[in-house]
């Protein structure tokens, strides 16, 4: 998981007015609040055939829930640190197995770079994982997956690893009724308007840059634009 749940005591009052935000409130209450693992992995995966994966948070997640993710996050543990210098690989390779419930091969991924996720008050490290399971079997295989925390997710999508498909997606230019726009798929399903975890618009830019190179997704993004 993501964050661990904890309980902070009350700051002074000349401090209760310094965080409009909700995280920032439940804080300064001292009530019980999430906190988050102080490095995590924002994961990007990609199927054994070109598909990149993307998954709606569940409803009872403690950060962001119902947001679309790019792929998937996990928090940092002491035990990742055993793996040296591999420490966010593993920590990746853990977080897949824990919520997707498959084994990630270390070598096949990148770490891509970092980012500041303000609104969980941790640094993110940006991993493309490249998994053997092909796209139009991982519907099944997600669905039969016995993965222990596989309640933080509530629906997967897929979208084409192409400069074209990324950057329609990244500017949310999708066309209406296109299943790989989270934009448009909560459409009458009774939910708020769909969002975007906060870091996965980059992860998607990152992942663009890392497969096709700067030139080519700068073209993309301009004729998606």
């Amino acid at each position: 998981m993501s964050g661990r749940l904890g309980t902070l005591p009350a700051g002074p009052s000349d401090r209760t007015t310094c965080g409009a935000d909700p995280l920032s409130k439940r804080l300064l209450s001292g009530s019980p609040a999430p906190v988050p693992n102080i490095a995590a992995v924002h994961g990007v995966i990609e199927t054994a055939d070109g598909m990149i994966l993307l998954d709606q948070r569940g409803p009872q997640v403690n950060y962001h829930p119902l947001s679309w993710s790019c792929s998937f996050e996990e928090g940092m543990e002491p035990g990742d640190l055993d793996a040296g210098s591999h420490a966010l690989e593993r920590t990746a390779a853990r977080g897949m197995a824990e919520e997707f419930g498959v084994q990630a091969d270390l070598d096949r991924m990148t770490v891509l770079g970092l980012l500041g996720d303000t609104t969980a008050m941790s640094v993110a490290a940006v991993v493309y994982c490249r998994i053997p399971a092909p796209g139009d079997g991982t519907y099944g295989w997600l669905k039969s997956a016995q993965a222990p925390d596989a309640w933080e997710h509530t629906r997967h999508l897929l979208v084409p690893a192409s400069p074209k498909a990324m950057a329609r997606l990244l500017l949310g230019v999708a066309p209406p009724g296109d299943s790989t726009s989270p934009e448009r798929s909560d459409a009458g399903q009774g939910h708020d308007s769909p969002s975007w975890n906060p870091t996965s618009r980059c992860r998607l830019l990152l992942t663009m840059f890392f497969r096709f190179g700067r030139r080519r997704t700068a073209a993309a993004l301009a004729r998606a634009a």
